[in-house]
């Protein structure tokens, strides 16, 4: 009795054949599956980048601003800034919407902003809104609550 070299099945299995490279076919298989979903996806990445490409294109110098950014101080929308600016020289403008900020955050985009040399708006809505607003929120809930996050599980 013989085994596969990648997944030990032994060749006594009924369906397995082990080729000369004492590799089974359910393997090969699985490696010509594996290289046609790589050459898809990579097919994809790369229409992705020319779609973003084309989309910074267009909006260069089309005005005093080629984008918005939304920013909050995290690693994220900080890491954004940066990339936009410096990988593909665009003109940059962070807003912030001021919903009670901690410290920390106004810390980290007043640094990050003035190292990028990034100019920013910040929106402060009045109380009035947030009012209404958590008061819309709590009144029209869905099944699964005012807040819910889409998962993989």
């Amino acid at each position: 009795m013989t085994r596969c070299k990648n997944c030990l099945i032994p060749d006594t299995v009924p369906g397995v054949t082990l080729a000369a490279d004492g590799v089974c076919n359910f393997c090969h298989q699985e490696a010509e599956q594996r290289e046609v979903v790589v050459a898809t996806e990579e097919a994809a990445r790369q229409e992705r980048e020319a779609d973003l490409e084309r989309t910074l294109a267009d909006c260069r110098g089309q005005a005093e601003y080629d984008c918005v950014v939304p920013s909050s101080g995290g690693k994220n929308s900080i890491y954004l800034l940066y990339r936009l600016k410096h990988d593909y020289g665009l003109k940059v403008l962070a807003f912030t919407v001021d919903a009670n900020l901690p410290p920390l955050a106004w810390d980290s985009i007043r640094r990050a902003l003035t190292k990028l040399d990034i100019d920013q708006v910040v929106y402060r809505p009045s109380h009035g809104f947030y009012q209404k607003l958590f008061r819309y929120l709590l009144q029209n809930q869905e099944a699964r609550g005012a807040v819910h996050a889409n998962r993989r599980t």
